[in-house]
């Protein structure tokens, strides 16, 4: 046992607050830490990886995501412009997220997308049904479904895109930027053992704390609980 002080030094040097590293070995590692933690992605690249990595750039995040190593999964709206997300490792993703039940969804352009990224795997944007005649309902549908926690994008860059103007330079709607879009069940797949995503959970909060408290693991609302 030891005083709460020397706890609250430990913590920002064990998630290298400060560091002097940079670079994607440094990005990855701060992502280790932060993994499965919703975050409004605002301050996720604001604040929270600049402190940790030194040359953090966003484009660093889009490598990650580009190359398939980091999934982000929407964990709901902040307004118009931000929204929470959680990052998985691409190797920890089946045992760490749960993909919600698919909920009775209100708009047939919805289930439309959604089925047709079910069916046809991961897709641009363009590729989308309606996304040539109906853009702007297109890309509401794309982030109600991206907030349930229902799809994903392989690179960050509509997240950066929300809260700017969808209209292109002759008032038209356009569609977001960005990678490839995919149901996150295709991305976790097959769903590992119990006791195999128990004991990667249990990892993930040694990572992320280096020593685990009853209240740390009670802060995360882990299934089950603690």
């Amino acid at each position: 046992p030891v005083d709460a002080a020397v706890l609250a030094r430990f913590l920002p040097r064990w998630h290298g607050i400060g560091s002097a590293r940079g670079g994607l070995g440094r990005l990855r590692e701060a992502i280790d830490q932060l993994e499965g933690i919703a975050l409004p992605f605002s301050e996720l690249e604001r604040v929270l990886l600049p402190a940790r990595v030194p040359d953090f750039q966003p484009r660093l995040l889009d490598e990650l995501g580009a190359a398939g190593e980091v999934v982000w999964a929407g964990q709901g709206a902040l307004g118009s412009d931000d929204g929470r997300i959680v990052l998985y490792r691409r190797g920890h993703v089946a045992a760490l997220y749960d993909v919600p039940a698919t909920p009775e969804l209100p708009s047939e352009l919805q289930r439309a997308i959604l089925a047709h990224l079910a069916e046809r795997g991961a897709s641009f944007a363009a590729q989308l049904p309606e996304a040539a005649t109906r853009p702007d309902e297109v890309v509401r549908a794309l982030w109600d479904l991206a907030w349930l926690g229902l799809i994903t994008n392989d690179t960050f860059a509509p997240l950066r895109s929300l809260g700017r103007s969808s209209r292109g330079p002759r008032g038209r709607f356009t569609l977001p930027p960005g990678g490839r879009w995919s149901t996150l069940a295709s991305v976790v797949g097959a769903v590992p053992a119990d006791t195999v995503r128990a004991h990667t959970r249990a990892l993930t909060l040694l990572e992320r704390y280096g020593i685990v408290s009853r209240e740390a693991a009670q802060a995360e609302s882990l299934p089950g609980g603690c």
